[in-house]
């Protein structure tokens, strides 16, 4: 489904006005445009708002564009052009009103068909076959203890569906120095979903670590874009970053998608961490390092998805 601007676009490129014939009396050419606004302004009554929102637009592009063109504009009956005049103001206050209930009506369309593709995924894509390169882990970050989603296959995860930007690995490698190679990575709740939307990149330095938990509980004060969003995780470059023990150290999340961009390769390896609780830790299993996060293929349970795309902020 097109994006809810790019459609706005669509109506009001298709809204373009016709050239008017030379030939067309000025009378004519009038009522030809009382018949558009008066078309206009039924559609409008009708609630049907594309519609109404096209035509006038070409109403109001017809009279200020192609109307002064005509070879006999100067003639024009002195009170069609005031009454026009009118009208016109009154058109242009009603499609911008429109353009703002269109834009809210293509952005709940848009969401729904996201969430309605995600529920076909689940109902007609069976679970791709575990890559032979995936292992399972146990991290130890001081006293929590976490694990890859699927040794927790069977508990309720907080995040039944992310939505991972598929342009999240070009943004970070385009948008990122050497020495902003770490990301937080928030996003929004949309109906069911929770969509990746916003990356605050952050040095990597003593000082920088050192103000991981002040940058993770006020994103605000790094991105004004950045308002009221959901913390699901972080963005590297390597997954043996010291940075990231400090995010999971500095974090309160129960679950964590960890995401690895490789600078040389426009890939993304993502890794769904679980905290586990305290009776669940088996004491057969060994705890593996941070380290051991390079060895792990990417998550292919299907509540996480690539989709949308990502807006990058830098502190």
């Amino acid at each position: 489904m097109e994006d809810p601007a790019r459609r706005i676009s669509n109506l009001v490129r298709m809204s373009q006005p016709h050239k008017l014939s030379p030939d067309l009396p000025l009378t004519r050419l009038y009522q030809n445009l009382i018949n558009i606004y008066d078309q206009a302004e039924a559609y409008a009554s009708e609630n049907k708002c594309e519609r109404a929102f096209s035509l006038y637009l070409r109403f109001v592009a017809t009279v200020t564009e192609e109307l002064p063109k005509h070879m006999n504009y100067n003639g024009i009956n002195a009170d069609h052009k005031n009454d026009l005049c009118r009208r016109t103001i009154r058109a242009i206050n009603e499609a911008e009103k429109m353009k703002r209930e269109l834009l809210k009506l293509f952005t709940l369309e848009s969401q729904d068909y996201l969430a309605t593709q995600i529920d076909m995924d689940e109902k007609h894509k069976a679970k791709p076959p575990e890559s032979p390169n995936s292992v399972s882990l146990r991290l130890q970050i001081g006293s929590k203890t976490y694990t890859t989603c699927d040794v927790m296959s069977n508990s309720s995860f907080l995040f039944q569906r992310i939505v991972i930007p598929n342009d999240l690995a070009e943004n970070f490698v385009t948008h990122t120095t050497d020495n902003f190679k770490f990301g937080l990575l928030y996003g929004k709740l949309l109906r069911r979903v929770i969509v990746a939307t916003h990356i605050i990149t952050t040095k990597t330095d003593e000082a920088s670590l050192a103000n991981m938990k002040k940058i993770i509980n006020d994103p605000a004060s790094l991105s004004g874009e950045v308002t009221e969003l959901i913390l699901i995780g972080c963005v590297c470059s390597s997954f043996e970053d010291s940075a990231i023990e400090r995010f999971i150290g500095a974090s309160l999340l129960n679950e964590i998608v960890c995401v690895m961009v490789k600078p040389t390769e426009k890939k993304c390896s993502i890794i769904h961490l679980i905290k586990t609780p305290d009776d669940a830790a088996s004491t057969s299993q060994q705890t593996s390092k941070l380290t051991s996060l390079s060895e792990a293929a990417t998550c292919e349970n299907l509540h996480i998805t690539p989709s949308m795309s990502c807006t990058m902020g830098t502190s």
